[in-house]
């Protein structure tokens, strides 16, 4: 927002505020009319009480424009003669109040503006731990994962970055860098999602993707693999069939593994 500009609120919804301020200008137009045709009658008719001949103009007022349309057919020119000079008043205060009145929808449109403000609040975050196991992360809440992505996009934060804590999804906030230093960056390259016709080797559990799947081992740089130098993370989420051994499962429908090295 620029000085020109006065906020409002930052919690009134803009389409209630434009429909207010359109309200209000038809009304305070109302009322100007009203007042100012009622401002010359008095000033008309108080001229009765101390003269003996006065004009008929001076007792006359309108407050239409169809009166005042009216009116200019009858003087036309004489109009702007100067005793005629409150008639003339009368007549360009209507017509431009009724014009203002008329436009109340677009002057309300471009009076107004829609912005945002960043404030500094204090909210309870998440702490962004590293666990293990199926109950050691969030592989399996989806909607929360999705909450979360969406969240961290709105904010503009860098995806060269991980997070020490985590802001609350129900709230909307935006990203600073001098107000973050985390502790781990991460160097991301996008690869394009490629079918893979892979074989499971039954010697490794699911929970051991790279050796389980040699093909998607395959897809690696072999660098990575070097224990050496890389540590490698695994888990994974999904939906099973169970056999007659309901602490077994017999086959895996749909099964998504998570990798980080």
């Amino acid at each position: 927002m620029t000085a020109a500009w006065i906020v409002l609120s930052t919690k009134w919804d803009f389409a209630n505020v434009q429909a207010t301020l359109n309200v209000i200008i038809s009304v305070l137009g109302a009322l100007g009319i009203w007042a100012f045709s009622r401002f010359w009658w008095q000033r008309g008719s108080s001229r009765i009480i101390s003269k003996t001949n006065v004009p008929l103009s001076a007792l006359f007022t309108f407050s239409s424009p169809g009166e005042a349309w009216n009116l200019l057919t009858l003087l036309r020119g004489h109009l702007f003669e100067r005793h005629y000079f409150p008639l003339l008043a009368q007549l360009v205060v209507i017509l431009l109040v009724t014009a203002a009145t008329t436009l109340a929808g677009p002057i309300a449109r471009y009076a107004l503006r829609s912005g945002h403000m960043i404030q500094q609040n204090t909210i309870a975050g998440l702490s962004a731990v590293k666990g293990g196991g199926y109950l050691g992360n969030s592989a399996s809440a989806n909607v929360f994962w999705n909450n979360t992505f969406q969240n961290l996009d709105q904010a503009n934060f860098p995806k060269d970055q991980l997070l020490d804590f985590l802001p609350p999804s129900t709230l909307s906030w935006t990203y600073r860098a001098d107000e973050w230093h985390p502790t781990w960056r991460v160097e991301c390259n996008d690869t394009e999602e490629t079918p893979l016709n892979i074989t499971a080797d039954p010697r490794y559990p699911i929970v051991d993707p790279l050796n389980a799947f040699p093909a998607f081992r395959d897809t690696l740089d072999p660098a990575w693999l070097n224990k050496s130098a890389y540590r490698v993370a695994a888990d994974f989420c999904g939906w099973f069939l169970w056999g007659a051994n309901t602490s077994v499962a017999s086959l895996g429908k749909d099964v998504v593994s998570f990798v980080l090295i």
